[in-house]
């Protein structure tokens, strides 16, 4: 997981905006798409996660870049992650 930064830029509000999409029945999932390095998974990981996980969501993150030549392992790595109890950090927690 990656480690909170102090240069992070916080979007409570976006955070919060696709949260509400779950908890109005919307929609269950959530993809992203945008090109490499544009704030995907900052945001996924340091402002939705913490926020799904509270309000009793799973959250699962595959990144397909990590093995190319066979997604489906990268899929099934990432659900088995997921599976795995998770700890907020009071850092994560403090700006919740």
């Amino acid at each position: 997981m990656l480690e909170p930064k102090v240069w992070h830029f916080h979007r409570e509000d976006d955070a919060n905006r696709y949260i509400s999409i779950y908890e109005h029945g919307i929609a269950n999932t959530l993809q992203m798409f945008a090109l490499h390095r544009k704030g995907k998974t900052a945001l996924l990981m340091h402002d939705i996660r913490p926020l799904a996980y509270d309000k009793g969501f799973n959250v699962i993150y595959c990144s397909f870049d990590n093995g190319k030549d066979k997604p489906s392992h990268s899929l099934l790595t990432a659900i088995e992650k997921a599976t795995l109890p998770c700890v907020l950090t009071e850092y994560t927690k403090g700006i919740l």
